[in-house]
Protein backbone atom coordinates (compact mmCIF):
# COMPACT_ATOMS: atom_id res chain seq x y z
CA UNK A 1 0.00 0.00 0.00
CA UNK A 2 1.40 3.37 -0.85
CA UNK A 3 1.87 5.87 1.94
CA UNK A 4 0.12 8.59 -0.09
CA UNK A 5 -2.99 6.41 -0.55
CA UNK A 6 -3.16 5.70 3.18
CA UNK A 7 -2.54 9.35 4.07
CA UNK A 8 -5.24 10.55 1.68
CA UNK A 9 -7.63 7.89 3.00
CA UNK A 10 -6.96 9.11 6.56
CA UNK A 11 -7.80 12.68 5.55
CA UNK A 12 -11.09 11.75 3.84
CA UNK A 13 -12.42 8.96 6.09
CA UNK A 14 -15.05 10.14 8.58
CA UNK A 15 -14.00 9.88 12.20
CA UNK A 16 -15.83 9.42 15.48
CA UNK A 17 -16.47 13.18 15.74
CA UNK A 18 -18.30 13.30 12.39
CA UNK A 19 -21.99 14.19 12.90
CA UNK A 20 -24.40 11.33 12.32
CA UNK A 21 -26.37 13.24 9.68
CA UNK A 22 -23.21 13.59 7.58
CA UNK A 23 -22.63 9.83 7.76
CA UNK A 24 -26.27 9.22 6.76
CA UNK A 25 -25.97 11.70 3.88
CA UNK A 26 -22.82 9.94 2.63
CA UNK A 27 -24.55 6.55 2.95
CA UNK A 28 -27.49 7.89 0.89
CA UNK A 29 -25.07 9.12 -1.78
CA UNK A 30 -23.28 5.78 -1.80
CA UNK A 31 -26.23 3.40 -1.74
CA UNK A 32 -29.36 5.19 -2.98
CA UNK A 33 -28.40 8.11 -5.21
CA UNK A 34 -26.93 6.06 -8.11
CA UNK A 35 -30.02 3.88 -8.47
CA UNK A 36 -32.34 6.84 -8.06
CA UNK A 37 -30.49 8.80 -10.75
CA UNK A 38 -30.51 5.85 -13.17
CA UNK A 39 -34.24 5.36 -12.56
CA UNK A 40 -34.99 9.02 -13.29
CA UNK A 41 -32.89 8.88 -16.46
CA UNK A 42 -34.66 5.67 -17.57
CA UNK A 43 -38.04 7.37 -17.05
CA UNK A 44 -36.75 10.33 -19.05
CA UNK A 45 -35.79 7.94 -21.86
CA UNK A 46 -39.43 6.89 -22.12
CA UNK A 47 -40.39 10.47 -22.94
CA UNK A 48 -37.25 11.44 -24.87
CA UNK A 49 -36.35 9.04 -27.69
CA UNK A 50 -32.90 10.68 -28.04
CA UNK A 51 -32.00 9.25 -24.62
CA UNK A 52 -32.80 5.63 -25.50
CA UNK A 53 -29.55 4.64 -27.24
CA UNK A 54 -27.44 6.37 -24.60
CA UNK A 55 -29.44 4.50 -21.95
CA UNK A 56 -28.71 1.20 -23.72
CA UNK A 57 -25.01 2.07 -23.95
CA UNK A 58 -24.97 3.07 -20.28
CA UNK A 59 -26.60 -0.20 -19.21
CA UNK A 60 -24.20 -2.25 -21.34
CA UNK A 61 -21.28 -0.32 -19.81
CA UNK A 62 -22.70 -0.89 -16.33
CA UNK A 63 -23.08 -4.63 -16.97
CA UNK A 64 -19.51 -4.88 -18.28
CA UNK A 65 -18.28 -2.92 -15.26
CA UNK A 66 -19.97 -5.33 -12.88
CA UNK A 67 -18.62 -8.38 -14.73
CA UNK A 68 -15.03 -7.13 -14.98
CA UNK A 69 -14.81 -5.96 -11.38
CA UNK A 70 -16.29 -9.25 -10.17
CA UNK A 71 -13.79 -11.25 -12.24
CA UNK A 72 -10.85 -9.10 -11.19
CA UNK A 73 -11.76 -9.26 -7.51
CA UNK A 74 -12.03 -13.04 -7.64
CA UNK A 75 -8.54 -13.26 -9.16
CA UNK A 76 -6.77 -10.48 -7.24
CA UNK A 77 -7.98 -9.90 -3.72
CA UNK A 78 -6.89 -6.46 -2.53
CA UNK A 79 -8.11 -5.78 1.03
CA UNK A 80 -10.26 -2.87 2.09
CA UNK A 81 -8.95 -0.38 4.67
CA UNK A 82 -10.83 -1.99 7.57
CA UNK A 83 -9.23 -5.38 6.82
CA UNK A 84 -5.88 -3.68 7.42
CA UNK A 85 -7.09 -2.03 10.63
CA UNK A 86 -7.20 1.42 9.07
CA UNK A 87 -9.82 4.11 9.59
CA UNK A 88 -13.45 3.73 10.54
CA UNK A 89 -15.80 1.67 8.38
CA UNK A 90 -19.32 3.15 8.54
CA UNK A 91 -21.07 0.40 6.54
CA UNK A 92 -20.64 -3.34 6.77
CA UNK A 93 -18.60 -4.74 3.88
CA UNK A 94 -17.01 -7.76 5.52
CA UNK A 95 -13.74 -9.02 4.13
CA UNK A 96 -14.69 -8.76 0.46
CA UNK A 97 -11.92 -7.34 -1.74
CA UNK A 98 -12.20 -3.65 -2.52
CA UNK A 99 -10.11 -3.00 -5.63
CA UNK A 100 -11.41 -1.54 -7.81
CA UNK A 101 -14.51 0.03 -6.29
CA UNK A 102 -17.62 -1.49 -7.87
CA UNK A 103 -19.63 1.62 -7.03
CA UNK A 104 -17.12 3.97 -8.65
CA UNK A 105 -16.67 1.75 -11.70
CA UNK A 106 -20.40 1.47 -12.33
CA UNK A 107 -21.09 5.14 -11.63
CA UNK A 108 -18.40 6.33 -14.02
CA UNK A 109 -19.35 3.76 -16.67
CA UNK A 110 -22.91 5.10 -16.67
CA UNK A 111 -21.90 8.77 -16.47
CA UNK A 112 -19.28 8.62 -19.20
CA UNK A 113 -21.69 6.75 -21.49
CA UNK A 114 -23.90 9.83 -21.36
CA UNK A 115 -20.92 12.12 -21.91
CA UNK A 116 -19.80 10.17 -25.00
CA UNK A 117 -23.38 10.27 -26.28
CA UNK A 118 -23.16 14.07 -26.11
CA UNK A 119 -25.96 14.62 -23.63
CA UNK A 120 -24.40 17.59 -21.84
CA UNK A 121 -26.63 18.25 -18.86
CA UNK A 122 -27.47 14.61 -18.03
CA UNK A 123 -23.75 13.82 -18.35
CA UNK A 124 -22.89 16.68 -15.99
CA UNK A 125 -25.43 15.43 -13.45
CA UNK A 126 -24.15 11.85 -13.66
CA UNK A 127 -20.46 12.80 -13.58
CA UNK A 128 -21.20 14.88 -10.47
CA UNK A 129 -23.05 11.91 -9.00
CA UNK A 130 -20.14 9.59 -9.83
CA UNK A 131 -17.69 11.95 -8.13
CA UNK A 132 -19.90 12.10 -5.04
CA UNK A 133 -20.22 8.31 -4.98
CA UNK A 134 -16.44 7.93 -5.22
CA UNK A 135 -15.95 10.43 -2.38
CA UNK A 136 -18.60 8.72 -0.22
CA UNK A 137 -16.95 5.31 -0.53
CA UNK A 138 -13.70 6.67 0.91
CA UNK A 139 -15.48 8.90 3.43
CA UNK A 140 -17.39 5.87 4.75
CA UNK A 141 -14.13 3.93 5.11
CA UNK A 142 -15.03 1.34 2.49
CA UNK A 143 -12.26 2.01 -0.04
CA UNK A 144 -8.87 3.57 -0.47
CA UNK A 145 -8.67 6.52 -2.87
CA UNK A 146 -6.80 4.30 -5.33
CA UNK A 147 -9.79 1.90 -5.37
CA UNK A 148 -12.18 4.63 -6.50
CA UNK A 149 -9.65 6.18 -8.88
CA UNK A 150 -9.12 2.80 -10.56
CA UNK A 151 -12.91 2.40 -10.72
CA UNK A 152 -13.30 5.82 -12.33
CA UNK A 153 -10.68 5.03 -14.96
CA UNK A 154 -12.03 1.53 -15.65
CA UNK A 155 -15.65 2.71 -15.84
CA UNK A 156 -14.71 5.54 -18.20
CA UNK A 157 -12.70 3.19 -20.40
CA UNK A 158 -15.55 0.69 -20.57
CA UNK A 159 -17.98 3.46 -21.53
CA UNK A 160 -15.64 4.55 -24.32
CA UNK A 161 -15.30 0.98 -25.65
CA UNK A 162 -19.07 0.46 -25.61
CA UNK A 163 -19.60 3.83 -27.29
CA UNK A 164 -17.06 3.01 -30.02
CA UNK A 165 -18.48 -0.47 -30.66
CA UNK A 166 -22.11 0.68 -30.71
CA UNK A 167 -21.28 3.65 -32.92
CA UNK A 168 -19.60 1.38 -35.42
CA UNK A 169 -22.28 -1.32 -35.17
CA UNK A 170 -25.22 1.08 -35.41
CA UNK A 171 -23.67 3.36 -38.03
CA UNK A 172 -25.61 3.68 -41.28
CA UNK A 173 -24.15 1.48 -43.95
CA UNK A 174 -24.03 2.49 -47.60
CA UNK A 175 -26.47 0.71 -49.83
CA UNK A 176 -24.76 -1.71 -52.15
CA UNK A 177 -25.44 -1.26 -55.81
CA UNK A 178 -26.40 -4.31 -57.75
CA UNK A 179 -25.53 -4.15 -61.42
Amino acid sequence: MQHFDIALFSLINAGAATPGWVIQWAAFISDVLPGLAVGVFALGAIALPAWRRPLLAAFVSLLLAWALVTLFRSAVQVPRPAALGLGTQWAVQGLRPGFPSMHATGSFAFAMSLAFARLPWPAAVFVSTALLVAWSRVFLGLHFPSDVLAGAVLGSLLAWVVYAVLRRWLAPRPLSSSS
